[in-house]
């Protein structure tokens, strides 16, 4: 696949990281006509330089190759789809590798003076992409919202049905949501998005359902792959986000519930 729109089809870029999400930037890049680059560990390398496996279940479950990049070390040096070493547990796929899709209306989030330019090429690769004026900005209120719901589903068991029928949980979380985001607003100055304020059990009902029926993988179970792996470092960063809600005046009345349910469950 060639690019399109005056790109060069020598457009070198380098990728750092090969995680999940690296992989599926880094294919789409060359697709496109880039010179991809991977800037790994010294651990990683050799994992790397034997290639990957995608599934793009966008399009279906076929594994493709690809092994067409460079690889780089360094000592010790980050979305718009959703990426996993797959297959997931109770999944059926022909062999290891990486499964990503990018959900409707979905698209890679770019912001920088070649966002434009990126943004190109990662289309020309077949994979969604939109310039947006502040990406980090969207990325901590985001994160923070989304960090509070997998906290309530991590203290549902896991269990999509069992978060959506505890109306107390669902209650916790959209409130810690809004608390977690005015966190970031006071630290950062910036201004929280709009659709915030729509937040409320209803409407999370409706989108983890949505979500839930349009992914083509079990979505509960991607968030207990990964998310369960890393159980401890997010205690730790919760306990600093509660440190740093208090050192900027900001009460978390539902944060704590929430947090408090967890150690409970």
């Amino acid at each position: 696949m060639r690019p399109q729109g005056g790109l060069r089809a020598a457009e070198k870029v380098l990728v750092v990281g090969a995680g999940a999400v690296g992989q599926v930037y880094g294919h789409a890049l060359a697709r496109g006509g880039a010179r991809v680059t991977y800037l790994v560990k010294p651990k990683h390398k050799g994992e790397a330089r034997r290639g990957f496996v995608l599934y793009d279940l966008n399009r279906g479950r076929a594994p493709v190759r690809w092994n067409d990049f460079a690889v780089v070390t360094e000592p010790e040096p980050g979305f718009g789809l959703m990426a996993y070493f797959a297959p997931l547990p109770g999944e059926e796929l022909p062999e290891p590798g990486v499964a990503f899709w990018v959900p409707p209306f979905g698209g890679c989030p770019l912001s920088g003076p070649r966002a434009a330019s990126v943004a190109s090429v990662l289309r020309a690769g077949g994979l969604p992409a939109k310039v947006q004026r502040d990406v980090l900005g969207a990325r901590a209120f985001g994160g923070a919202v989304f960090e509070t719901f997998v906290t309530a589903l991590e203290v549902a068991g896991w269990d999509r049905r069992a978060l959506v029928r505890d109306q107390e949980l669902v209650g916790f979380a959209c409130r810690g949501a809004r608390e977690a985001a005015t966190v970031v607003e006071r630290a950062t100055g910036a201004r929280r998005p709009a659709a915030l304020s729509a937040l409320c059990p209803f409407v999370a009902r409706v989108g983890l359902d949505t979500l839930a029926r349009l992914a083509p993988f079990d979505v509960a179970t991607f968030f207990k792959v990964h998310y369960a792996k890393i159980a401890e470092q997010r205690r730790v960063l919760a306990a600093a986000e509660r440190d740093r809600a208090r050192t900027l005046g900001v009460a978390t009345p539902a944060l704590d519930a929430l947090l408090e349910r967890r150690v409970a469950a």
